[in-house]
């Protein structure tokens, strides 16, 4: 503690102080003047500078003396310890530095093969094509050919070897497209992430709905109850539950998956529906001379390329739209069109 005086102010005496402010009367002060206020704090800089290195000097004497102590404590307990045990430690530190020595070794040979030979990149085929991320890799086109393998070429070759209906052949490939889904699914339970999981139920959904209008159509019901709600519903309902399920953890790329999977479902589930109403054939009947699909086709393609184009300029206007999900709702977009000229 250094004590300042201001200009005209006096030590007060030891007699005029606390009990506990007494010693400060017999310490050194700088005195610090209006008229030669620069070099009196200049003076009081130094008289810091100065007790600020005696204690520094103290400070770093103790710590040397008790790293001594500590030193010297040390070496005392190690003479005390047993001969095998002082054996043991040598022996201990001698491995230590052999197996350091050998991890050395290794990661100077790894770091001359990594240099030596070219990169390999760890993305699949669909991430190379659409730069998605390391959820959608080689796994998912394995996947598909999968689902192709044991949803269709399998069930179809059955089919043409039986000779089976339109009902059972159907209802045969649904099946197996399940069957399929479920054994990607549990071989892909700890790793996939969101977006592989709104592919896989894209698949079980398509796959459901066709197995219902096989069981439909096999029964001769075709023509007496609303089969093609049969298509949407099921596609509804499950992305309703994935949604509440795993609302916390959307992304975009697994919502735009999701979006693409209903368009396509809602699209010939909803297109027969359409068709059919009467104002719609009206219409078309008026317009082109045709049976309401044509109208209903090009109808339900405009609103999903339509809806797509909203949601992409959305998510680019707030600076969320990746390319991946960019990529998808692009095929949706392609699909929309490719479909409208199709139908015209």
């Amino acid at each position: 503690m250094i004590p300042v005086l201001v200009n005209d102010a006096k030590m007060p005496r030891s007699a005029d102080l606390p009990e506990g402010l007494k010693p400060f009367a017999r310490c050194n002060a700088v005195r610090l003047t209006h008229e030669r206020f620069r070099a009196d704090t200049q003076g009081l800089i130094k008289a810091l500078e100065h007790v600020i290195a005696e204690a520094d000097v103290a400070r770093r004497a103790d710590e040397e003396r008790a790293q001594r102590d500590a030193e010297a404590e040390a070496e005392r307990r190690k003479r005390k310890r047993p001969q095998s045990d002082r054996v043991l430690d040598i022996r201990r530190e001698a491995e230590e530095k052999v197996k350091t020595e050998d991890e050395r070794r290794r990661t100077e040979r790894d770091e001359l093969r990594d240099e030596t030979q070219p990169q390999k990149t760890k993305s699949g085929v669909v991430s190379r094509l659409a730069g998605l991320p390391s959820e959608i890799s080689w796994h998912v086109p394995i996947g598909v050919v999968l689902v192709y393998v044991l949803g269709w070429f399998v069930p179809g070759l059955i089919v043409a070897m039986t000779n089976l209906g339109w009902g059972l052949a159907s209802l045969f490939y649904a099946l197996a497209g399940l069957l399929a889904v479920v054994v990607a699914i549990y071989l892909r339970r700890n790793v996939f992430g969101g977006a592989e999981l709104a592919v896989w139920w894209f698949a079980a959904v398509s796959f459901f709905a066709l197995g219902a209008l096989s069981l439909i159509t096999r029964a001769g019901f075709g023509g007496q109850i609303n089969s093609d709600a049969y298509s949407l519903t099921p596609a509804l309902i499950t992305l309703a539950m994935l949604v509440v399920i795993r609302r916390a953890r959307i992304d975009g790329l697994e919502a735009s998956v999701y979006w693409l999977g209903t368009a396509i479902v809602a699209f010939w589930a909803m297109l027969p529906l359409l068709a059919a109403t009467t104002m719609m054939a009206e219409l078309d009947a008026s317009l082109t001379g045709g049976n309401g699909y044509k109208l209903a086709g090009l109808t339900l393609a405009a609103l999903m390329a339509l809806s797509a184009v909203l949601i992409l300029l959305w998510r680019w206007w707030k600076a969320k739209l990746s390319r991946p999900e960019a990529t998808v709702y692009l095929l949706g977009i392609v699909f929309a069109f490719a479909t409208a000229i199709r139908l015209v």
